[in-house]
């Protein structure tokens, strides 16, 4: 299980209770609705969230009902759980993220613009919020919210993340992230930019919290290579690297962005596909500083110069001439070599953009 290590080192801070008879549980959802209160209500949640009588996507609604009205209450239930979560809805949690979002969405004038950083009141308060992040992050649990975030984007961050520490299935994380990250690269008509936006920051927050920089990359590569044409592009991509800068950042030792020479023996790395980013990107800028706004489209290219170490649009590399270096590289590549889904990725990225070789 993929937070099994996480679940095992919590520390149980309630105990089991009795299973609740239909009745009695209908008057403590009603009652948890109306005024939810106390550590008797935090109690009462763990009870209706575990009740094994109620499907997988009734489960999610409670959840999503409970997050409305209270998220403290329902992270603090979460992490006082002694067992783990019966089965839960993937897709139903998928559908309810604009409702849990959209109480504090951007401004829709603004939609695009990357979102400031906020505080999260209270959230942090409960003794086991520790349990959330990986070892390997070594920071405070403040410290793991970067700047960029919205204050309930973070709270829904952390409720998901400990929704998917709580739960008994194996591939609840996988299959969201999956359905959210479909969201995001190929976004229904009726979704607002903003909430593209946002969903984009929280997908990236939640790749951060289980310190998996390569599903956010994926992402990343999903996006230029399937909104080519998706006046979301530019703006999804800013938003999610706002949140972590990593997934995109050059590497140091090639602060020059140059491509070492393969005669030299020198092995193409992560570097040539940001290289490839930062060529297909200045041109995505150009483009939508003439279909929307020059200082919209500068602030959000701005995130990769100033946190990514990108080159500015005007000194970025011309993607046609890093194509003929990929193909290249490629002529003379086995396709058993490890470094050769790098430069066929590189690769991928280029082609909607340039003539392939």
């Amino acid at each position: 299980m993929l937070f099994t290590s996480a679940v095992k080192t919590s520390t149980p801070t309630s105990t089991a209770t009795a299973t609740p008879t239909p009745a009695s549980s209908r008057r403590s959802l009603a009652r948890l609705l109306a005024d939810p209160a106390g550590d008797s209500d935090v109690e009462a949640i763990e009870r209706l969230l575990r009740d094994k009588r109620i499907s997988s996507a009734n489960r999610i609604k409670r959840f999503l009902s409970f997050t409305l009205k209270s998220p403290q209450l329902v992270l603090a239930a979460l992490l006082g759980m002694v067992d783990d979560l019966p089965a839960i809805d993937a897709a139903e949690l998928s559908k309810a993220l604009p409702s849990i979002l959209s109480s504090k969405s951007a401004d829709p004038s603004a939609a695009s613009r990357i979102a400031p950083c906020k505080a999260v009141p209270g959230i942090f308060a409960h003794s086991n919020i520790r349990e959330l992040f990986t070892p390997r992050h070594a920071l405070s649990a403040m410290d793991c919210l970067p700047r960029g975030l919205y204050d309930n984007e973070a709270t829904a961050a952390l409720l998901i993340w400990a929704l998917c520490l709580r739960s008994s299935q194996d591939d609840f994380f996988s299959a969201f992230m999956k359905l959210l990250s479909r969201s995001i690269v190929a976004p229904p008509p009726n979704l607002a930019l903003s909430m593209t936006c946002s969903l984009a920051r929280l997908y990236a927050i939640l790749c951060l919290l289980a310190d998996d920089v390569q599903r956010l990359r994926v992402l990343l590569c999903d996006l230029l290579m399937d909104a080519v044409d998706g006046p979301h592009l530019l703006p999804v991509l800013a938003n999610a690297l706002a949140v972590w800068p990593k997934a995109l950042a050059m590497p140091a030792e090639s602060d020059d962005g140059s491509m070492p020479s393969t005669s030299s023996g020198a092995r193409p790395s992560l570097t040539l596909i940001i290289r490839a980013f930062q060529a297909v990107v200045s041109g995505v800028h150009d483009l939508y500083a003439e279909e929307h706004s020059k200082n919209e489209a500068d602030e959000l290219y701005s995130v990769m110069v100033e946190h990514c170490g990108w080159r500015s649009p005007s000194e970025a590399e011309f993607a046609d001439r890093i194509m003929v270096e990929v193909c290249d590289i490629l002529k003379g590549l086995e396709h058993d070599l490890t470094i050769y889904p790098i430069v066929l990725c590189a690769h991928s990225i280029l082609t909607p953009y340039v003539v392939a070789c």
